[in-house]
């Protein structure tokens, strides 16, 4: 059985078979575009208590328990200490950090929201790696789901292959995937 392959002369191998509206670290993206919030914004959203440790508007850090807490509501308010804006950062991303560790105190990446955080306090608006989370999504990819990606284009390239057995048009079998591939789902890290 001889099987002979059809190329057209302008299709070029890698061949891409799906893109996303945006590319992955697009920093031209909508989403991309937001910054820091002031604390004119901040409060205009209704986010006036955001931490139980310091009130980062006033730089006044609580003991335990704050005024929001079950002590304001009786009438008695703890006093603040004064504090630096570089203080409060660090209450923030520990208190953040402590938050954090209450979802994800269990499994194998449970470490990667503490790096995220590091790199969010850190690293300066530059992209983050971690070899640990991209092993985590090739795992994702190879999960075997009616409708993944991957799925789908094994699927195809068998159908393919079985159903000519003596000639595939390769350009037929690359449209035909991308027409699949719009009824995939791609791989997401959503029901962790």
């Amino acid at each position: 059985m001889e099987i002979t392959h059809m190329f057209n002369s302008s299709m070029y191998l890698p061949y891409t078979l799906f893109e996303p509206v945006t590319r992955f670290n697009d920093d031209s993206a909508g989403d991309m575009q937001c910054g820091d919030m002031g604390e004119e914004e901040l409060l205009a959203l209704g986010l006036n208590d955001i931490s139980e440790k310091v009130d980062p508007y006033r730089l006044i850090h609580y003991p335990f328990p704050h005024p929001g807490g079950i002590d304001g509501y009786f009438g008695s308010s703890t006093s603040g200490i004064k504090i630096s804006h570089s203080e409060c950062v660090d209450i923030l991303f520990t208190e953040m950090k402590e938050l954090a560790g209450m979802f994800s105190f269990y499994g194998e990446y449970r470490f990667l929201i503490e790096e995220l955080i590091g790199h969010f306090r850190y690293g300066n608006g530059s992209l983050f790696y971690s070899q640990p989370l991209n092993s985590a999504f090739h795992k994702r990819i190879n999960i075997k789901t009616h409708n993944s990606p991957l799925l789908i284009i094994k699927k195809c390239i068998e159908d393919e292959f079985k159903n000519h057995k003596r000639e595939v048009y390769i350009p037929a079998l690359l449209h035909k995937i991308q027409t699949k591939l719009l009824r995939s789902k791609l791989a997401k890290f959503n029901n962790l």
